[in-house]
């Protein structure tokens, strides 16, 4: 960021401004030239922001943009940053044991409700036909690089263990380190009955 170098073959795409973190029903996307220039050709009339992701930096946003189909928007610049690093450990909650094959879970606020999205090692966003590609190792840690700066909030995962909801605040260059502990959840006794109020069979 501030350098001024250009950013080639970066993914350029318009998102809606009022939910960037969700697809429009017809987005366009293409990849930036070398000296980082690009064109979106056929992108919607109305308020857009456009994303734009690259191996090593964090996802981006522009500000955001009215289109107007009558009268093409020059000179956007968007600028790239490496952004922070989340380095995590699971541990069990019972023994404080690591926990093998947690899944982390980046939450997205959509009208008061999150919802779960996957996550990508270098870029923390939604990762397409790949839902999980984070996941502690047999020592429990994980590892995610260029995360945008700003709070978050993550969900760890585990079969064995209640899932557990975590907002942090990354800071831009810095790494983040935070120890996770899972528990195991509380238990539910219970019958099923027919109508005739007899066991099932």
């Amino acid at each position: 960021k501030g350098s001024g170098e250009a950013v080639p073959n970066a993914n350029v795409e318009n998102h809606p401004a009022e939910e960037p973190t969700r697809h429009p029903k017809h987005f366009v996307r293409n990849q930036t030239r070398t000296d980082g220039s690009f064109v979106l050709d056929g992108v919607d009339a109305g308020k857009v922001v456009l994303k734009v992701e690259a191996r090593g930096y964090a996802i981006a946003y522009s500000q955001p943009l009215d289109v107007n189909i009558d009268a093409p928007i020059e000179g956007v610049v968007i600028e790239l940053s490496s952004g922070g690093t989340l380095r995590g450990t699971v541990v069990s909650g019972t023994d404080s044991r690591p926990v093998w094959g947690a899944r982390v879970i980046r939450l997205t606020g959509n009208g008061g409700v999150w919802e779960e999205r996957g996550v990508s090692p270098r870029s923390w966003d939604v990762v397409w036909a790949k839902p999980w590609d984070v996941v502690t190792d047999p020592e429990g840690w994980f590892l995610v690089e260029n995360l945008p700066a700003g709070p978050i909030r993550i969900r760890l995962r585990h079969d064995d263990y209640s899932p557990l909801d975590r907002t942090l605040e990354i800071v831009e260059g810095q790494v983040l380190e935070e120890r996770f502990v899972l528990g195991g959840g509380a238990k539910i006794h219970g019958r099923v009955l027919g109508k005739d109020r007899k066991p099932m069979k």
